[in-house]
């Protein structure tokens, strides 16, 4: 082999050399862009889809005005919440409004409605308990319901509803 030909050939490899280590570099940021994609929470996704809806009692879709830091919300105000470790939300990327993101938890917004002694109704996946919610817990809320009290552990609740303003 010449050094002219040897030139070109080592050339040749150089080129190779560098189209494959930029090849490995794009595989490397795409897996690690797939990665982080794949870290996010639910709220994180809520947070940037668009216009969502929670899904509720026998199926139906309502709207998602809001996520907590562990709830999502419908109405506004919030007339029901959802616990975000059993929520069903669906979705149009980018389509529609944002829902607002909120600081406040779950366990606030329960007793708010506490405060204000809310009708309301705490589903669980046993039963759906209706009356005025009375206390809002640490780990559990108090509902008064025909005239004696039901507390629901927060672990077992599923959904809430606020049945008046």
């Amino acid at each position: 082999m010449t050094r002219d030909g040897l030139e070109r050939y080592i050339a040749t490899l150089d080129a190779a050399f560098d189209a494959a280590v930029a090849r490995e570099e794009d595989e490397a940021a795409s897996d690690l862009a797939f990665s982080l994609v794949q870290d996010r929470s639910l709220r994180e996704r809520l947070a940037r889809a668009g216009e969502a809806g929670v899904v509720v009692a026998e199926g139906r879709i309502e709207p998602v005005s809001a996520v907590g830091a562990d709830y999502v919300a419908a109405g506004d105000p919030a007339s029901i919440a959802v616990p975000l470790r059993v929520a069903e939300v669906v979705w149009r990327d980018g389509r529609g409004a944002r829902p607002a993101t909120l600081d406040g938890t779950l366990l606030e917004l329960l007793r708010s409605w506490a405060r204000a002694g809310a009708g309301t109704t705490i589903d669980t996946i046993r039963a759906s308990w209706n009356g005025r919610l009375v206390a809002a817990g640490r780990d559990h809320v108090v509902v008064r319901s025909r005239g004696r009290d039901v507390a629901v552990a927060l672990g077992a609740l599923v959904a809430a509803r606020r049945d008046e303003p």
